[in-house]
């Protein structure tokens, strides 16, 4: 339900192409991390996402997903769906 309200407000307010990565982004975090809420959601969740995509992508393409989650998260916040963002304590490659 999350992700249909973020890509609702992303398709709003953003080019199709920032859309699109959004969507790629959060699809993939979506795969490895289904099954946990967002609110547990640890520094080293983060790490581990970042290895395991490592082995598919370049370090430009994670870059590109820590930020888009980074600001999907700070939108949660803002919505109040979560109390802080994890991703404030992630640095990018």
């Amino acid at each position: 339900m999350i992700n249909e309200e973020i890509f609702k407000y992303v398709s709003d307010n953003f080019t199709k192409n920032t859309f699109s990565i959004y969507e790629n982004s959060l699809r993939v975090f979506e795969q490895l991390y289904k099954d946990k809420p967002l609110k547990l959601i640890t520094v080293k969740d983060i790490e581990s996402f970042k290895n395991e995509r490592l082995t598919v992508v370049n370090k430009s393409t994670i870059n590109i997903d820590i930020v888009t989650l980074k600001a999907t998260f700070n939108l949660l916040v803002k919505w109040e769906f979560l109390s802080s963002n994890i991703f404030n304590q992630v640095k990018k490659f």
